[in-house]
C-alpha cells in the first residue's frame, strides 16, 4: 500500500516524497547517542527528541540488534561497534565504537570510572565516561575545552600533539587557575607535557581530586584515558597505575585501529 502511494504521488508530481517516520525517529535517536559526550539513558533520549518512552525503547533495541549502539550495564546507551561503518571504518568515532569494549574492561579492571577524550577541531573534548557501580565521577564543573591545561587528561593530550601544535595551543589559550596547584606556567606546562608518559594533576582542577592520564591514539586522531583518585591514592600507588593505565591505552589502541 505504502509503496504504491508513493508510485502514485510521483506519477502525478508530487515534490513531497513518501517518508517514512520509523526510520526518520530510528536516525534521529542514532545522531543522539552519537552526539553526546556520555551514554545516555533512555528516558532522555525520549524527552530531547519528544518521542514517546516506549517508542524509544522499541528503537533503542533495534538499532542495538543491528550493532549501531550498545546497552551498558547501568541500562544507558551508547555507540555501538557497527557505528564505525557510516564511514566506511575511518576516524575517531569509529573507532571509539571498536574499542569500547576494553574501555569497560579498563574501567572495571581499576575500579575506577573511566573518562576518555579526543583532540579535535584544534581543541579537546570528552567523548566518552565509562561509569563503576560504587566509583561516582566528578562533577566536571568546568568543561575539558577550557581545563586542557589543569587535567591530566588535557595534558595526555597535548603529549601526543606535534610540537608545533602543542606549542600553538598552549600559547593561544588562557590558563586560568582553578586551585591554588594549578599550573599556569606556559613555559612549565611545556616542560611537563614532553617530559611525562603518563601525565598527572594533584589537586589542579579541583581541590581533593588528583587524576592521572595515558595517551593514546584513535585511528590518526590524538586520545586519551583518565582516572581520578585521592592524592594520596595517587602518591602511594603511582607507579603502578600508570604501568596498568599505559598497558590498557595500549589495548584501546589496538581494538580501535582499522583491520
Amino acid at each position: 500500500m505504502g509503496s504504491e502511494t508513493g508510485d502514485t504521488s510521483r506519477r502525478r508530481g508530487s515534490r513531497s516524497p513518501t517518508l517514512i517516520g520509523s526510520v526518520q525517529r530510528a536516525l534521529r535517536v542514532l545522531e543522539e547517542v552519537a552526539g553526546s559526550t556520555e551514554p545516555l539513558p533512555a528516558k532522555a533520549i525520549a524527552r530531547r527528541l519528544d518521542i514517546a518512552l516506549p517508542t524509544t525503547y522499541h528503537l533503542l533495541r533495534t538499532l542495538a540488534h543491528e550493532g549501531y549502539i550498545d546497552r551498558l550495564g547501568d541500562g544507558r546507551w551508547s555507540l555501538g561497534g557497527r557505528a564505525d561503518l557510516l564511514q566506511n571504518g575511518q576516524g575517531p568515532t569509529g573507532a571509539l565504537g571498536r574499542c569500547r569494549p576494553v574501555l569497560h574492561e579498563a574501567a572495571a579492571g581499576l575500579a575506577s570510572t573511566l573518562y576518555v577524550a579526543r583532540w579535535h577541531d584544534g581543541e579537546v573534548e570528552m567523548v566518552d565516561i565509562v561509569d563503576v557501580p560504587g566509583c561516582p565521577r566528578i562533577e566536571l564543573w568546568v568543561g575539558i575545552h577550557d581545563a586542557v591545561h589543569a587535567t591530566a587528561l588535557g595534558k595526555a593530550i597535548l603529549s601526543g600533539l606535534g610540537s608545533r601544535d602543542r606549542h600553538e595551543f598552549v600559547h593561544s589559550h588562557q590558563l586560568p587557575d582553578f586551585t591554588r596547584c594549578t599550573m599556569t606556567d606556559r613555559a612549565r606546562l611545556l616542560r611537563e607535557v614532553e617530559a611525562q608518559p603518563t601525565p598527572v594533576d594533584r589537586e589542579e582542577y579541583a581541590p581533593g581530586v588528583a587524576c592521572i592520564a595515558a595517551p593514546l591514539r584513535l585511528g590518526d586522531t590524538p586520545a586519551a584515558i583518565a582516572i581520578t583518585l585521592s592524592p594520596t591514592e595517587l602518591d602511594s600507588t603511582l607507579v603502578l597505575t600508570a604501568e596498568r593505565l599505559r598497558s590498557y591505552a595500549c589495548r584501546v589502541e589496538l581494538a580501535s585501529a582499522v583491520v
